[in-house]
């Protein structure tokens, strides 16, 4: 927040309230707020993700990784391309991606 901002308490009032669910952010979409309470939810302790987040928070930030994030993310890029350059659909060009990544993940 900027020190020069005009709403501090507003946009803290904001952020507070964008925050205030971590459940149920955590349940919607796996992401987990800045909350200090954060590792107190019950869904989030029982997350086979609690370790991962713990040991990045460490760092200031969770970010998603998994052995196989590299071969995965040029499986995605691939689909990407093939679809935008009109080589293939986005249906068949994803497809072939999920194929991949499956192929991948049983390494």
């Amino acid at each position: 927040m900027s020190s020069s901002s005009k709403h501090q308490r507003e946009a803290w009032d904001f952020l507070n309230f964008l925050t205030s669910d971590t459940d149920g952010l955590f349940a919607a979409a796996g992401y987990i707020t800045c909350r200090k309470e954060w590792q107190d939810v019950p869904s989030v302790k029982e997350s086979k993700f609690m370790p991962a987040f713990v040991h990045d928070y460490a760092y200031g930030q969770y970010v998603w990784s998994s052995p196989t994030f590299t071969e995965e993310s040029e499986a995605v890029k691939k689909a990407i391309e093939n679809f935008s350059s009109g080589r293939m659909s986005v249906q068949d060009a994803f497809d072939q991606c999920a194929e991949e990544i499956r192929l991948i993940r049983k390494k």
